[in-house]
């Protein structure tokens, strides 16, 4: 574990659910939604801190840069980052501390972001799959957090600013995803 512990913010106590589909193996990147008074939002958008893991110009560093991006084909996943970081510690797990870059964006009550800030930081949070196979044991830490409110606002936000966006003249590409199944 990186030794910078004391620079980060402490996010352990946020209802934080990642945002990844309930097949992904690693879990990247994460949420959590707070309704503050007055009607205001605040949205944490938490990315998982890869580079606390590897060293700039390392072999490692160097390999992840050639390769870009991690490759997704029909029956398997080309990670960009050998599978004991992706889905190892660099994986933003349930009831597991890991390290996050956070951007927090401040909502008005119609949907206008109003501030911003970043942050690096350290939490644990809730696997949206945690929540449905398992209600009365999801993020073991938090079960004095009233996760129900967590998600209700999650969905006013989302729901806010979809309608934000068609208001604008967004257009709905709403494609089922294709998926190849292995028999």
């Amino acid at each position: 574990m990186p030794t910078n512990m004391r620079d980060r913010e402490d996010l352990r106590a946020q209802f934080i659910v990642t945002i990844d589909p309930d097949d992904a193996r690693d879990f990247d990147d994460a949420i959590h939604v707070e309704k503050l008074d007055g009607g205001e939002w605040e949205l944490g958008v938490h990315i998982a801190d890869v580079s606390a893991y590897v060293v700039p110009g390392s072999a490692l560093d160097r390999e992840a840069l050639r390769r870009g991006n991690s490759v997704y084909l029909a029956d398997r996943v080309i990670p960009m980052l050998p599978e004991r970081l992706s889905n190892g510690v660099c994986s933003l797990n349930p009831d597991v501390n890991r390290l996050t870059h956070s951007a927090f964006i401040r909502f008005g009550k119609n949907g206008r972001s109003k501030a911003s800030r970043f942050a690096e930081d350290d939490h644990s949070q809730c696997a949206p799959s945690d929540l449905q196979a398992k209600p009365t044991r999801f993020c073991t830490r938090r079960l004095t957090m009233n996760w129900a409110n967590g998600l209700h606002a999650a969905w006013e936000l989302a729901s806010l600013l979809r309608r934000k966006r068609f208001e604008h003249g967004s257009l709905d590409l709403d494609f089922p995803e294709v998926k190849v199944l292995a028999r």
